[in-house]
């Protein structure tokens, strides 16, 4: 949850394989990386045996001799004199040196999975957690030193190395610690379930890049401009069709009226036929041949002018169409410039805090947590914080004191097996220190208000 990183978290349900893009990159590395695992669990192992048999063999000057019969014969006292300095190794050292090892072998873990170091402290949302943290420190420094005691104890032939005595305190300790490992995650599954109440829906501008905005709106105006061109030419179109359909009606008129001349001349041209006067029926003969050509004639051009009046229509109809496409397509681009969105307070509330876009904390949160998009975006300073969207941005008080009551209780029993290992006798290694009365219930009170604090829903949600 670093405010400076640009990836966000947590999804709804019906996004989360999309939030995970890192995860794909895992998926990927893991197959690559088989081998490479392999070898790195046989070297950890032969380093860690080897020097479990390096205590064993070359103990320091000075130690209690075996404690029975059993013991190897190089542990005599003669061939314990005989070592040189530079090969001994105390068994504090030796603890030291498996602690190291360990946590090599968890950050090379942590690095061939996530490519990050602290690895094993990344959680489902892709943020580091106080309560992976705190159960692998307990675990860095508990194995090492029951694994030494047992071998030493064996080594030495103390009866039964197995039998190493844990007091309750320390199982309780443990447990507190378990208990938080997995009630963490349970807490965080029913929050995953849930979402955050909506927001109000706004207006915003399609593109996150102002120059593809840019490039969109320069479109949109050439798409509007175009419209307007398409939409004038439509009209002249439109008149032009018009004009064409006067001249056709005009034309047609003028047909009819030529049409009805040339009937009123046969009917008299007919009659004509019957009269004694010649010269007169040979003029009403004349006029009918007249009158029935300017009839062809009239009747001609109107029929060219109803031909060029509907070529202009279709022109006109065209032009119309060509119009409205061009129109529905500058709508469509100015309509695309802006988007309406509804996110809720808590979203925007979430990438305000870490400078993120809505959008993307949106399509990244896991139900009301807040998640990163990957886990190369996880910090250290993630544990503590708030897990949800309304508190993500908050340090979590509950986690504060968590933490530092376990670094001190941890830390503390570091020191109380340091002065155990220290001492000489290995058939005092039977049994691990144990804790106060006082300091499991301050732990168990951390704990408590720990996960109860986690129990607790911050963020508004739809029910």
């Amino acid at each position: 949850m670093c405010a400076d990183d640009q990836g966000s978290g947590g999804t709804k349900p019906d996004e989360r394989k999309d939030r995970n893009s890192g995860f794909a990159k895992i998926d990927k590395k893991r197959k690559h990386f088989t081998v490479e695992m392999l070898v790195l669990v046989l070297i950890a192992a032969a380093v860690f045996f080897g020097s479990l048999w390096w205590i064993s063999t070359y103990h320091p000057v000075g130690a209690t001799l075996p404690v029975n019969n059993t013991s190897p014969a190089i542990l005599n006292g003669t061939a314990i004199a005989a070592m040189p300095q530079w090969v001994t190794i105390t068994w504090v050292q030796a603890w030291v040196v498996v602690v190291l090892l360990l946590f090599a072998f968890i950050s090379a873990l942590g690095w061939f999975i996530y490519n990050r170091f602290m690895g094993i402290l990344i959680n489902e949302n892709n943020v580091m957690s106080l309560s992976r943290l705190q159960i692998t420190l307990w675990t860095v420094i508990i194995v090492p030193a029951l694994l030494i005691m047992v071998i030493v104890r064996f080594v030495y032939g103390v009866p039964d190395p197995f039998n190493i005595f844990i007091d309750w305190h320390v199982w309780a300790v443990l447990g507190l610690s378990a208990t938080a490992a997995v009630g963490s995650p349970m807490i965080n599954k029913g929050k995953s379930n849930k979402e955050p109440a909506p927001g109000e829906p706004k207006t915003v501008p399609a593109h996150d890049d102002p120059e593809e905005q840019k490039k969109a709106e320069a479109e949109a105006k050439n798409a509007r401009a175009d419209a307007t061109a398409k939409d004038n030419a439509a009209k002249d179109a439109k008149d032009d069709a018009e004009k064409k359909k006067y001249e056709a009606d005009a034309a047609e008129q003028e047909a009819k009226n030529r049409e009805e001349e040339a009937r009123i001349a046969r009917h008299a041209a007919n009659r004509a036929e019957f009269s004694v006067n010649t010269a007169e029926s040979q003029e009403l003969l004349t006029k009918k041949g007249d009158a029935e050509h300017a009839s062809t004639t009239a009747r001609a051009n109107a029929n060219n002018a109803s031909a060029a009046a509907k070529q202009a229509k279709d022109k006109a109809a065209q032009a119309d169409n060509d119009a409205k496409a061009a129109k529905e397509e500058a709508d469509a681009k100015e309509a695309a410039l802006t988007k309406t969105v509804s996110y809720s307070k808590s979203v925007a509330k979430a990438a305000d805090s870490f400078n993120q876009k809505p959008e993307d904390v949106e399509k990244t949160r896991n139900g009301l947590l807040y998640a990163n998009t990957d886990p190369s975006e996880a910090c250290f300073t993630d544990i503590f914080q708030g897990d949800e969207l309304d508190n993500a941005m908050y340090i979590d008080i509950s986690k504060m004191q968590m933490f530092w009551f376990s670094v001190i209780a941890i830390g503390g029993y570091a020191i109380l097996l340091w002065g155990m290992l220290l001492n000489d006798n290995p058939a005092n290694l039977g049994s691990f220190p144990a804790f106060s009365d006082g300091l499991v219930a301050i732990l168990a009170v951390s704990h408590a208000a720990y996960l109860g604090g986690k129990g607790v829903t911050q963020t508004k949600t739809t029910e």
